[in-house]
């Protein structure tokens, strides 16, 4: 009897989601990936600069919010 009700609370304990440690929000957050063209326009700035440990900047509000922005000019 002990050891099913053993075997029954410990994955309810295990899968819970109740966590001994705290992560912050920075720390599950991660920049989403970079399309193709823009790695490739990544890896090209990265050679140019010499750096391969640049950090972009993303606007936090508006339409457009890539570091990478296209528009057509034609």
């Amino acid at each position: 009897m002990n050891g099913k009700v053993l075997l029954t609370a410990l994955p309810l304990l295990v899968l819970s989601g109740c966590m001994q440690f705290e992560l912050s929000a920075e720390d599950l957050m991660r920049p989403p990936a970079l399309t193709e063209e823009q790695l490739e326009i990544s890896t090209a700035l990265e050679r140019a600069v010499g750096a391969s440990d640049i950090k972009y900047k993303y606007p936090e509000n508006g339409e457009y919010r890539s570091s990478f922005l296209f528009y057509d000019l034609d």
